[in-house]
């Protein structure tokens, strides 16, 4: 006998939980509005709790850039998660989520302890009202404002209801349980993935060059072309870009990017290696944040610099 108690099942075959099996089995997908959908982090042989609760992380929509920018996180290796900490519910920045293993992770919920680990600081961006419910569902939240010295606004600063008092007053809850909801759609990948490239000559004359990427749909990037160095700007030669991007797969779209330029310029520009007659070009492309001004609550404005999520470097040495 190991003291542990075996917990009953719901309906839909999910365990109590809890040291005498007082918690209810939680829902495995939240949507909060402005929020976005939230997933229970589940493993193959169980799922990760704190404070005996679960733990979700936020996958699909809502969550808009400023909230990592604020942190200087970035969505493509860290992660937001929505964790109980002893009297509220917090959604919180956790660095370099993808790299850890799942034993860091085992290790860290049997360790943690809200305090020490400094929970409530400029990484946390949502709390909720205090509650000893093991279930988000029916709790209001709230983003967090300026965080003070306890004094001028309190333990936990400034605090902006999330909810909309017109259609969700204060006490209706902000998160839902939509685990039976088939219709929302994959997260978009923070992957550019180069596929490629084609050349073509037009009467002799025009040059045209297409690269292919996968790249997280209708994420915002950005582009440069340089020669060979990846540093120096192109000089002796005009060049034009066009793109094209359509629906790829469920988590990204496929961009062409077509470099145009004329024949007849090229032995008069940095692009043109004479030695070996090959054009050396350089090709980076970034998936970004924009810089961004925020207007809080409090009419406060705020501004965040761009920030680079990932970028693929291609240097090209194309015959003609």
């Amino acid at each position: 006998i190991d003291g542990i108690c075996d917990c009953s099942e719901d309906n839909k075959g999910r365990k109590y939980f809890g040291t005498r099996c007082e918690h209810r089995p939680a829902c495995t997908m939240i949507s909060g509005g402005k929020g976005g959908i939230w997933d229970q982090i589940i493993w193959s042989d169980g799922e990760m709790k704190l404070y005996q609760r679960p733990v979700y992380r936020g996958v699909r929509g809502g969550l808009p850039g400023r909230v990592y920018q604020e942190a200087g996180a970035n969505p493509a290796t860290d992660a937001i998660f929505l964790a109980y900490s002893g009297s509220r519910w917090f959604g919180t920045i956790f660095r370099e989520m993808n790299d850890r293993p799942r034993s860091y992770w085992r290790d860290y919920a049997r360790e943690y302890h809200a305090f020490w680990e400094e929970i409530y600081s400029t990484r946390t961006k949502y709390a909720s009202d205090p509650t000893t419910e093991s279930s988000v569902i029916g709790i209001d939240f709230y983003t967090v404002g300026e965080i003070g010295d306890g004094e001028v606004y309190g333990t936990f600063g400034k605090l902006f209801p999330l909810n909309d008092p017109k259609t969700n007053p204060k006490g209706s809850g902000y998160m839902r349980c939509v685990e039976s909801d088939t219709n929302i759609p994959p997260e978009p990948s923070f992957h550019i993935n180069y596929l490629g490239y084609t050349g073509s000559i037009k009467n002799n004359s025009s040059v045209k060059i297409t690269l292919d990427y996968e790249i997280g749909k209708d994420r915002e990037y950005e582009s440069d072309i340089f020669a060979k160095d990846c540093e120096s700007n192109i000089t002796g030669i005009d060049l034009d870009m066009s793109t094209v991007r359509s629906p790829y797969n469920d988590t990204d779209d496929l961009l062409s990017l077509t470099i145009s330029l004329q024949k007849s310029q090229l032995s008069g520009s940095n692009l043109w290696n004479a030695l070996v007659e090959k054009i050396e070009i350089c090709h980076i492309i970034r998936m970004i944040f924009p810089a961004v001004d925020v207007e809080y609550e409090d009419k406060s404005v705020v501004s965040y610099p761009r920030m680079i999520l990932t970028f693929d470097t291609q240097n090209l040495d194309i015959a003609i």
